[in-house]
């Protein structure tokens, strides 16, 4: 009895054994079943279950580097890594933690399918985490299944529009700023309070309005409405105009203190004349009251 316990495991054992095979320093079982690891039922072709909170690890040493590669071999070629539950935050239950130090070079690669975009995290050097594409694709952003960001493959950035017309920011909607800076201004207008600067004359500037229906320099309506307005342009505009409004009431205001001095001087000399004009009429009463009084003598001389 014990001789043929001991045939059987050593025929079952050599049946065990028939299922790998090598080559060169390869092994592999040519059973085409699934193996199970913590399972008697595995329904993948590796399926493992345990108890423990780490189940698979991948260890490298020397100067290899640790990891899962997925790849797909059929014609679409593309693979996918799913982790039920929660990825990451606060109360996952499975987490995805990628590290390295300066020289390390951590990769992960998410390929959804066709005509879905790809996501690429790569934590190479001072990298800490880039999202891109791998080809001239633009990178899209959406909420409840509609674009709202897009990056096209010129690194053009459009919100609220998939058409940037060729400008690194095209917002359409509103927007709102606590500060705002423009570039540097090579031409900034205070030109205009140099003394060699010529003021063009009120009159020329009224026949300009009235034949252009806007000031000289600002963008028309019509242009505003095909083309839109840049704002750093504009506010050189708009600061230009100020200053030769400013300019134009300096010279208001020399003109106003002129005839000031000079309605003074009026005034001073009509207070002159009017006190001439008195003694005049003064002098004048006299001479007639003189005239009265020889024509009566000469009327009635004295005896």
């Amino acid at each position: 009895m014990k001789r043929l316990s001991v045939l059987f495991f050593a025929f079952t054992w050599q049946a065990a054994l028939c299922q790998w095979q090598t080559s060169g320093n390869n092994i592999y079982n040519s059973n085409t079943g699934n193996v199970g690891i913590g399972t008697s039922s595995p329904t993948f072709p590796l399926h493992l279950i345990g108890s423990v909170n780490d189940i698979l690890g991948i260890t490298a040493s020397g100067g290899g580097r640790g990891g899962i590669y997925i790849q797909n071999t059929n014609a679409i070629g593309f693979a996918t890594l799913i982790m039920e539950n929660n990825l990451g935050g606060l109360n996952s239950t499975v987490s995805l933690s990628v590290g390295g130090s300066t020289n390390s070079y951590p990769n992960f690669f998410g390929l959804s399918p066709i005509n879905r975009g790809n996501l690429v995290t790569q934590g190479a050097n001072s990298l800490g985490l880039g999202v891109g594409t791998l080809t001239a694709q633009p990178l899209v952003l959406g909420t409840n299944n509609a674009e709202r960001l897009r990056i096209d493959s010129a690194g053009n950035v459009g919100i609220g529009t998939s058409n940037t017309q060729g400008y690194k920011l095209a917002v359409n909607g509103s927007a709102i700023f606590t500060a705002a800076w423009v570039k540097p201004y090579a031409n900034w207008p205070d030109y205009v309070f140099r003394k060699d600067y010529r003021l063009p004359s009120l009159d020329s500037l009224s026949k300009y309005i009235q034949s252009n229906n806007h000031l000289p320099d600002v963008p028309s309506a019509e242009t505003v409405a095909q083309k839109g307005i840049d704002l750093g342009g504009n506010q050189a505009v708009l600061l230009k105009k100020i200053e030769e409004l400013t300019l134009y009431l300096i010279e208001q205001q020399k003109a106003m203190e002129k005839q000031e001095k000079e309605i003074a001087a009026l005034k001073e000399q009509n207070a002159q004349l009017q006190a001439q004009q008195e003694r005049i009429d003064r002098l004048e009463q006299l001479v007639e009251q003189l005239s009265k009084k020889e024509r009566s003598t000469a009327i009635n001389p004295k005896p």
